[in-house]
């Protein structure tokens, strides 16, 4: 990033902290979900100690380079959100599954 602002190196941070403390990230596309939807996503989500963020793609694959995570760069495009996980992945993965199957956003 040439001359990047405070904010983007904040963000970058952010994300680089965040991949770093998880135990596993999953990447999904967030695309016609609600503001309704991601919230009630974010509920299920807190009590298996996973956190629903949505990134701008750019700076997303800054951080993941920068913590040694290149390989999720191939992921984050499009609407792409990431799911850092700090407790059992599986579950966490099914909780997103359910989700998607309630609010039809599974092909």
């Amino acid at each position: 990033m040439a001359n990047p602002s405070a904010e983007k190196v904040a963000v970058v941070a952010e994300v680089r902290e965040k991949l770093a403390a998880a135990n596993s990230a999953i990447i999904t596309e967030y695309r016609g979900m609600t503001v309704g939807s991601l919230a009630a996503l974010r509920r299920k989500l807190h009590p298996h100690n996973a956190e629903y963020k949505v990134y701008k793609n750019t700076l997303a694959r800054f951080a993941a380079r920068e913590a040694g995570v290149a390989e999720l760069e191939a992921f984050l495009k499009g609407p792409a959100a990431i799911t850092f996980v700090k407790g059992d992945p599986s579950a966490v993965a099914k909780v997103l599954r359910d989700h998607a199957k309630k609010t039809q956003r599974w092909s």
